[in-house]
């Protein structure tokens, strides 16, 4: 081969166009609850006051969702028509045995949701003292 049609043959073949390139594995679509909002995002921690909040999004089950509330779960919580959640925002971390339970203080709080399809994006939840 000439020295100048090997100089193009080289060219052309590095400037394959991206059909002609292996075909990348798609990205796989996230399955499960997406959460949108939290209304409110917001609310004051102390004894006997009580705090519902609505969680908006998409993916929840009708029931059997799980609420994680930073470090408490709240358990088999039903959604309305899959996009709603309402739940009352916890006050305090249960015990694990002979220590009673500890008050949640001011501060942020991840919000997630976890279905049979997996667990949601996390939005925060902030606690303000009185």
């Amino acid at each position: 081969m000439r020295p100048v049609l090997a100089i193009v043959a080289a060219t052309l073949l590095s400037c394959q166009p991206a059909a002609w390139a292996k075909p990348k594995e798609k990205a796989k679509a996230k399955k499960g609850p997406i959460l949108v909002k939290l209304q409110p995002s917001a609310g004051i921690s102390a004894m006997g006051m009580i705090q519902k909040v609505k969680i908006i999004g998409t993916g929840f089950q009708p029931l059997g969702n799980v609420v994680r509330f930073g470090p408490v779960k709240l358990e088999s919580i039903a959604s309305k028509g899959g996009t709603e959640i309402e739940f009352y925002a916890p006050t305090e971390v249960p015990s694990g045995g002979e220590v009673p339970p500890m008050r949640l203080g001011q501060g942020e709080y991840k919000v997630t949701v976890t279905t049979a399809e997996g667990t949601s994006n996390a939005l925060v939840f902030m606690v303000m003292d009185r």
